[in-house]
């Protein structure tokens, strides 16, 4: 049970429903605070990840624009080429633009470093798939005297 009395305080005294209302009245205050606080850490965070995705779609945007003419080129040339390397050709650039579509609504800046690397690493791998790249020019030319072998060329 509650007991009321008054409370001296610096410059007189409370009776007790005067200091229950001096704590709701701080409890309200304090509740107030953290709800301004809360608001102004979402009002924070959705600008952080609305310049976040603009760098995300800016980038992607990018990446389209430099890497559409190379994969177009590199389907091209497998056109010309047996099935299972057109279909290579083919999941290469269906994994590249699925990481293009990814970067685009990435927020976290180390995750976008790392879709960049694949996208890269990709590209690279498109590239390997119509031009061997040896470590020297010996082994070069028996790669190219085996793929002659195999194909009948």
């Amino acid at each position: 049970m509650i007991r009321g009395g008054e409370v001296e305080i610096e410059g007189g005294k409370l009776t007790f429903e005067e200091q229950i209302a001096l704590a709701e009245a701080a409890e309200k205050a304090r509740r107030e605070a953290e709800a301004l606080a809360q608001k102004e850490a979402e009002e924070a965070w959705n600008k952080y990840k609305a310049e976040q995705l603009s760098i995300a779609t800016t980038k992607a945007a990018a990446l389209t624009a430099s890497t559409a003419p190379v994969i177009l080129a590199e389907v091209n040339k497998a056109n010309a080429k047996p099935a299972w390397l057109r279909a290579e050709v083919s999941n290469s650039k269906k994994r590249i633009e699925d990481n293009i579509k990814l970067l685009e609504g990435t927020i976290e800046p180390d995750e976008r470093k790392n879709i960049q690397e694949a996208i890269a690493n990709e590209l690279d791998t498109l590239d390997g798939w119509l031009h061997i790249r040896p470590k020297d020019p010996t082994e070069n030319a028996l790669r190219i005297a085996n793929f002659r072998k195999t194909a009948g060329v």
